[in-house]
């Protein structure tokens, strides 16, 4: 295991998009629709009266519609600022959105190293409480449970988005760790990824702090949508291979943060959801949560890690060719005349 490193933040040039086009988001992470906006205030004031602690009206995200990528449209954006009598603002793409750097990999393919880990042994107890959540490093409405290190405990304080950060950054190498959320303890703004240590920790009022300024990159779980910058740059759709109208992220879900490639990934039990960040050589990173509803626990554990290594010529080849079939190279692998055995391979079923 290895300890943070610093190291100096790369700059990104950024390029504009349409605002009406289908490729992104266009406003910061507190929007709704004009009707849903209404509701959802005013289910958060009752829930504030009754629960004291942090969105809990608003259990479940509003939106629906699938996106594919580059990335989905967010229509309710550009309706709400028509219904304000006043046009979209033009916000540029987010730097670390996926497709504003040409990475040369497939960004739906399932890491290798990803399995490597989850097949490995748990790394030792204490181990995994030196990568746990960081006591010192919190919002004051958070508190680590004196019985167990790897879960953190809210306070019911309402209007009030609370953040706390892991006690390892990561600057190179493979990492998985494992987050545990109900559900049911999620509220109007869940919202999970890495930042510096110079990302604030907390915020009034309920929004997707995680991923607001280019300190940090957050997925807001609850909306399905990711932040990076979003004060000034678009949010956009996650997964963006979603095909359901509406994608519900189960309580146990594993983040993937590979530093040594610069993305991070996330993946349930059943699927890779693909790539949701990239740019990100050149920075530490630290887990971190956003949290909104009262009395809400969430847990970390850190699966494991490996060190920088070359890819094999055959996986190259691989990512290469997958590439090349597009969007959903399956339909197009099981067409090309070659031997069963390369197409098990070109599919990961071996």
């Amino acid at each position: 295991m290895m300890g943070a490193r610093q190291s100096t933040t790369s700059h990104h040039d950024t390029f504009q998009v349409s605002p009406s086009s289908d490729a992104c988001s266009t406003s910061s992470s507190t929007y709704a629709r004009p009707a849903a906006a209404a509701h959802s205030a005013g289910n958060n004031s009752s829930s504030s009266s009754s629960n004291a602690g942090g969105g809990d009206g608003y259990h479940r995200s509003n939106s629906s519609g699938s996106s594919t990528r580059p990335v989905a449209a967010t229509r309710e954006r550009k309706s709400y600022a028509v219904a304000a009598g006043r046009s979209a603002p033009m916000r540029s793409l987010s730097p670390a959105h996926p497709s504003a750097v040409m990475s040369g990999m497939d960004d739906f393919l399932r890491p290798d190293r990803f399995d490597r880990i989850m097949q490995m042994t748990k790394p030792d107890q204490f181990i995994q409480e030196q990568h746990s959540w960081n006591p010192e490093d919190r919002s004051l409405n958070i508190f680590v449970k004196d019985e167990d290190k790897f879960t953190f405990h809210r306070h019911p304080v309402a209007q009030s988005t609370d953040c706390i950060r892991g006690k390892m950054g990561y600057s190179r190498g493979f990492h998985v760790w494992q987050i545990e959320w109900p559900e049911r303890q999620r509220g109007t703004h869940a919202v999970v990824g890495v930042a510096t240590k110079n990302a604030p920790l907390h915020a009034a009022g309920y929004t997707a702090l995680i991923g607001t300024t280019d300190e940090s990159y957050g997925w807001d779980i609850t909306r399905r949508e990711c932040h990076h910058d979003s004060k000034h740059t678009m949010t956009w759709r996650y997964p963006f291979s979603n095909s359901r109208d509406v994608y519900n992220v189960p309580d146990k879900f594993y983040c993937i943060l590979d530093m040594d490639e610069g993305y991070m990934a996330f993946a349930t039990d059943d699927e890779f959801l693909g790539v949701a960040f990239r740019n990100l050589k050149g920075k530490t990173l630290y887990p971190i949560v956003a949290a909104v509803w009262g009395h809400c626990e969430i847990s970390m554990r850190y699966l494991g890690s490996l060190e920088p290594e070359p890819l094999s010529l055959s996986e190259l080849c691989r990512r290469r060719v997958r590439i090349e079939m597009g969007a959903q190279p399956e339909d197009h692998i099981e067409q090309l005349m070659i031997p069963p055995i390369l197409k098990r391979y070109l599919m990961y079923q071996y």
